[in-house]
């Protein structure tokens, strides 16, 4: 006798039609006791198959359903970035239910260090060291389907070097200096207490105290500090001790200032 499948659908009553399968295409071995069904794509997914069997009588198989997986590919949050060395980051994938995941590391360039080869989590933690270039290669599987191999490129940058330089490290009580730092990058300033007190400026001009400033790009950041020392001695002040009261005076102009300086130099202006 011959069956067929019924299947329901609501209200409604399928009966499911079966056909010879040709020995052509993805099928091979369609009158041998094995059939062999390759490069299945996901229109078969769920088609049900039976074997008729003919010995004096036509018997037929329980029906038997292909089951066939997508593959299961990488999506990663970021697959091409840099970050500075003696830092670390993660490498998060977008994770999928029933996913398991193989990393590997595909090859390095430069002086690098400390790479994990990872393991079978939807993230990396990374902390490499030295500069140059990582290859990550990355598979994920699903229902025993291995998806293709999806890359991530890493690229390990030196980091910035803050550095803040002063006209003068001591000043005089009650004076003040002006402090440099020549790092290439976006630059803030910061007093004693952390509080801002300069924006994207490369000099300021400061009393004793100490000072930091904080330097960042699209990848590294940096913090560099410096102490303003005051020294016992006042901000000097020049005294008039004589002057000349017209053009015809033959008295001098005397200016003077006190107190014990190492170096005494008169400056004045162009104009």
């Amino acid at each position: 006798y011959e069956t067929r499948l019924v299947e329901l659908d609501g209200d409604m009553v399928n009966v499911l039609d079966y056909y010879d399968l040709d020995e052509a295409g993805i099928y091979s071995g369609t009158q041998t006791a094995t059939l062999s069904i390759s490069a299945a794509d996901i229109s078969m997914n769920n088609k049900i198959y039976r074997c008729k069997m003919t010995k004096v009588e036509t018997k037929y198989t329980d029906d038997v359903k292909l089951v066939v997986t997508t593959k299961q590919n990488v999506k990663v949050k970021e697959d091409d970035f840099a970050m500075c060395e003696n830092s670390d980051t993660y490498i998060n994938l977008y994770s999928g239910s029933g996913v398991s995941y193989k990393w590997a590391v595909l090859s390095t360039t430069g002086t690098i260090g400390n790479v994990s080869s990872g393991g079978g989590d939807n993230a990396i933690y990374l902390n490499p060291t030295g500069i140059g270039n990582i290859v990550y290669g990355i598979n994920a599987t699903k229902n025993g389907c291995v998806g293709d191999t999806t890359k991530v490129y890493i690229e390990i940058i030196k980091n910035l070097e803050a550095t803040i330089t002063a006209t003068n490290t001591t000043i005089c009580g009650g004076g003040t200096t002006w402090i440099k730092c020549e790092t290439p990058g976006s630059i803030e300033w910061f007093d004693a207490n952390e509080e801002p007190i300069a924006y994207e400026v490369d000099s300021i001009e400061v009393g004793a105290g100490t000072y930091y400033v904080y330097v960042e790009n699209d990848y590294c950041s940096d913090v560099a500090e410096i102490t303003i020392t005051e020294s016992d001695l006042a901000q000097p002040a020049i005294e008039v001790i004589s002057e000349a009261v017209d053009c015809n005076s033959t008295d001098p102009t005397i200016f003077q200032v006190t107190g014990d300086y190492d170096l005494i130099e008169w400056n004045r202006t162009y104009n």
